[in-house]
């Protein structure tokens, strides 16, 4: 059963994981982290989530569902297109997978935001609460252009309609404690991976200097029936939101902590542009 517990500041934070994790570091294997900036939302991988609303030829409105024969074809396409058109690139690397290595080659995809199994987890809770804050405090309904409701409700309908969005909208993020038993290594085939019975871990090799600074594993989900198991939930009300993340920049993890290079210097220093009380 998973724990659920409110944490509105760093401080807060590090007690709810003294008392998920009392024995600290020397703890074997370690807790792991996910932040998500929508709390309501169970940890999933990309490739199982519902798609967006389409409008199909005839008018009607369908949701996109995960359909396993043809996601295995395209995955199998991807996999192979990533290996052989990304190899003018692979300098950029800090090591290349084995070419019989689908596992590794998606979790470079997976770091370049391809929709894949596998879901992101840190070892470090911070590194989790920076993600978990990646929204800082946007409270706002979205709403989304191709559901049909947007389009064809009037007067009272309509209402109704932007009052559920508002109601619904994003109030707290969290971040989610996973406990795992034991970790898979590479290399591993497509096949391998969608034969497993459940869900497993995976401990990847570092092919980017971000996965070193993430200090990512991750959960691999051979079906979307395969569910990823947490021990707790730590849940950051929006409100919160923002004296977390500025302490946490000025523990050193902001953009630049988690995205080594160029990338990470420009976000911070266009986060606290946008910030600063100076500059407000």
């Amino acid at each position: 059963m998973m724990e659920t517990y409110c944490a509105t500041s760093i401080s807060e934070f590090f007690q709810r994981l003294e008392t998920l994790n009392p024995q600290g570091p020397s703890d074997w294997p370690p807790l792991l982290f996910r932040g998500q900036i929508d709390e309501r939302h169970h940890p999933l991988a990309a490739l199982f989530r519902p798609g967006k609303f389409r409008r199909r030829e005839g008018g009607t409105v369908v949701r996109e569902r995960f359909d396993p024969s043809r996601h295995n074809r395209l995955e199998n396409l991807a996999v192979r297109e990533i290996r052989t058109k990304g190899a003018s690139y692979f300098a950029e690397l800090m090591s290349v997978p084995a070419r019989d290595d689908d596992l590794g080659w998606m979790t470079i995809a997976q770091h370049f935001h391809m929709k894949t199994r596998l879901l992101d987890f840190s070892a470090s809770p911070l590194v989790a609460l920076r993600f978990a804050t990646a929204e800082m405090g946007n409270r706002s309904a979205t709403i989304d252009a191709d559901d049909p409701r947007a389009t064809s409700c009037f007067g009272e309908q309509k209402i109704c309609f932007l009052k559920e969005a508002l109601d619904t909208a994003r109030k707290a993020s969290a971040v989610f404690v996973a406990k795992p038993k034991k970790y898979a290594v590479g290399p591993m085939s497509l096949r391998c991976i969608r034969s497993h019975p459940q869900t497993f871990w995976y401990s990847p090799a570092h092919f980017l200097a971000r996965i070193r600074a993430q200090q990512s594993y991750f959960a691999v989900q051979p079906n979307a029936e395969a569910a990823i198991e947490c021990i707790a939930k730590i849940v950051i009300p929006a409100t919160a939101e923002r004296q977390i993340k500025i302490s946490l920049e000025r523990m050193g993890f902001g953009y630049g902590g988690v995205y080594p290079g160029l990338e990470g210097v420009v976000k911070d220093v266009d986060w606290w542009m946008k910030w600063d009380g100076a500059l407000e």
